[in-house]
């Protein structure tokens, strides 16, 4: 099965924010240029994530500390960066979630709760994990 990365890149332009909520532990907000920069969750919040000039179409972002303040270069770089895949498994994973056929994903990205839950309420996740938060098994589905 061939990987095709312009389609992906194409196809995904415009959508790169639901991407990376879906794929990484990125929230879509570090697409948007603001007063205020994005703590990085790749390295728990030490420095911070700001987006290149065009990041809602190409999903180019940068962390002063993770990517050596130079942007990735495109959204399936990004996804790969901060899901901590390859190039080919985040372009697969990508397609797999944009619908694109042909293009299963290899690679299994899934977030547990206390990330989802600490990316919605835009909280390193380190910070998080000193107040020992734990998964409570309860309701009908436990």
């Amino acid at each position: 099965m061939k990987i095709d990365f312009e389609v992906i890149k194409s196809r995904a332009a415009g959508r790169w924010a639901e991407v990376f909520q879906a794929l990484t532990p990125l929230s879509g907000e570090v697409l948007h240029r603001g007063k205020s920069d994005h703590p990085c969750p790749g390295c728990a919040g030490v420095s911070v994530i700001w987006p290149d000039k065009d990041a809602e179409q190409t999903g180019s972002i940068a962390c002063r500390k993770c990517t050596s303040s130079k942007p990735t270069g495109d959204g399936i770089a990004t996804v790969a960066k901060w899901a901590g895949l390859s190039q080919g498994d985040a372009a697969k994973a990508i397609a797999s979630y944009l619908g694109i056929g042909g293009m299963e994903s290899a690679a299994t990205v899934e977030l547990d709760v206390i990330e989802l839950v600490c990316k919605d309420k835009r909280m390193p996740i380190e910070a998080f994990k000193q107040f020992r938060p734990t998964i409570e098994k309860r309701g009908r589905n436990s």
